[in-house]
């Protein structure tokens, strides 16, 4: 089983002059498990673990 996580944050909370500006973190894959699958003859690894961060700002 794989598990995926994701995070978020919201700078509003801080103070009101940061209002629409947000932090995010989506992980997947979190505890790098690579499974074989099979296909048709074919066999390849699921993908490792990727985590991607990123700052939105919205007005």
């Amino acid at each position: 089983m794989l598990f995926d996580a994701a995070a978020h944050y919201d700078f509003a909370a801080i103070d009101k002059k940061y209002e629409g500006l947000r932090l995010q973190v989506n992980a997947t894959n979190v505890f790098d498990r690579r499974d074989a699958v099979c296909s048709s003859g074919f066999c390849y690894h699921d993908q490792g673990r990727a985590v991607i961060g990123s700052l939105k700002y919205s007005w």
